[in-house]
């Protein structure tokens, strides 16, 4: 009994995850699973409804430097920024990782259907290889 008592215990040191902290994550292995989390952050940022020229005329190096900082900080960090510092920040943040979830989507995609296609060839091959080895064999009958 004390054994299930630690587990509930234990389970409430590791809260959920935040939203920031979902998005701050990087593109997880290549599964269709990954896909669709990736698909999930994508539709979750692009509900913010950030313009899509909202850093376009700021130099590349700045958003990033912004996104950086963003991403480095805790969420208490950010909250004791003034608010037009920490909307900046999480907007940079936001804006650079929607563009990132897109490319990342593409590569998943991409690699997803070159593995499917390399699938596909394998088993057209062993296919053609059983073929192959009946109708040798037959002929030497």
């Amino acid at each position: 009994m004390p054994e299930n008592d630690g587990d509930a215990e234990q389970r409430t040191l590791f809260p959920i995850r935040s939203d920031l902290a979902v998005i701050k994550e990087g593109a997880g292995a290549l599964k269709v699973e990954t896909v669709l989390d990736e698909i999930a952050k994508l539709e979750q940022l692009r509900a913010l409804g950030l313009p899509e020229d909202l850093f376009w005329d700021v130099p590349a190096k700045l958003v990033t430097q912004y996104r950086q900082r963003a991403g480095s900080e805790w969420p208490r960090e950010l909250r004791r920024h003034p608010l037009a510092v920490r909307y900046t920040l999480v907007a940079a943040l936001c804006w650079q990782r929607e563009r990132e979830i897109t490319d990342d989507l593409v590569e998943l995609l991409i690699h997803i259907a070159h593995h499917v296609g390399v699938r596909a060839e394998e088993k057209v091959n062993a296919e053609l290889m059983k073929y192959v080895k009946k109708v040798m064999g037959n002929s030497g009958i």
